[in-house]
């Protein structure tokens, strides 16, 4: 599964994104939920581990791949 994180600031009410050729043509699904920077929850220790995967906040590929690599199989 490729998926694509993006944290981005929010300036005007409309946001553009540019979508990778391998997702032409099919479903999407788009979430839209603020960052809440001054009060950050502690999150689960699975909830970490996943967000590291974006290193700088930011990531795409394929997911499994990522995964087994994080996890020393592949």
């Amino acid at each position: 599964m490729q998926v694509i994180r993006e944290i981005r600031e929010v300036d005007s009410d409309r946001i553009i994104i540019d979508m990778p050729k391998e997702f032409r043509k099919s479903k999407v699904e788009v979430i839209i939920a603020p960052l809440n920077s001054k009060r950050r929850k502690k999150l689960s220790k699975k909830t970490e581990d996943f967000l590291k995967l974006g290193g700088s906040g930011c990531w795409e590929g394929d997911l499994n791949k990522m995964r087994a690599k994080r996890n020393g199989i592949g």
